[in-house]
């Protein structure tokens, strides 16, 4: 009998997976707040707008335990989106980023119930600033964050996500945009 590598190691991921108590994909939403900050000595506001993200990850096989706590990693796509925010007190000019990310994730399961995260990656955001006429321009970014997961079962979560980019809407308008939001998890 011809033995196949493919279908054997395809065999023992589905084994390694089957194994997990859930499936190893996940999805979620969350919406919150992105406070964004000048970085640049200007008179730029300290504005906060609405923002959400939507993501998908893959929660890699094997997970490292010692004693009652487990540490997994997994990889995750990320879509972002932040609204308008009024930067310049004397003008009328909004600023907003939106864009996609890919992170390393770092899960540390301290309880059945809470979870915490770090995630570093990178993300294309695209940046658009009106000033009476509209420009947009876009720009790798690094992205890192932290996080919370409360599961309410085995498939269900409750998260808590502190995100933080570097964003570029043209000279002299270079910002950092701190995002803060909540939202729910599903491991299939």
């Amino acid at each position: 009998m011809k033995q196949h590598p493919i279908a054997i190691a395809l065999l023992a991921l589905s084994a390694a997976a089957g194994a997990n108590e859930v499936n190893p994909i996940y999805v979620g939403a969350a919406v919150g707040q992105a406070r964004y900050q000048c970085l640049y000595s200007g008179s730029c506001n300290e504005e906060r707008a609405a923002s959400g993200k939507l993501y998908v990850g893959y929660i890699f096989v094997p997970v490292v335990s010692w004693s009652d706590m487990k540490l997994a990693s997994s990889v995750e796509l990320d879509a972002y989106r932040g609204a308008g925010a009024k930067l310049f007190s004397n003008q009328d000019w909004n600023a907003s980023f939106k864009g996609v990310g890919a992170l390393y994730k770092a899960n540390l399961k301290a309880s059945e119930a809470f979870s915490l995260n770090a995630h570093l990656g990178m993300a294309y955001l695209e940046t658009r600033f009106d000033s009476g006429f509209s420009s947009a321009r876009g720009r790798f970014s690094p992205v890192g964050g932290l996080g919370l997961s409360y599961a309410l079962d085995k498939n269900w979560s409750i998260t808590l996500d502190y995100d933080r980019f570097h964003l570029k809407f043209g000279a002299p308008a270079s910002q950092k945009a701190e995002m803060l939001t909540i939202g729910a998890g599903y491991k299939f």
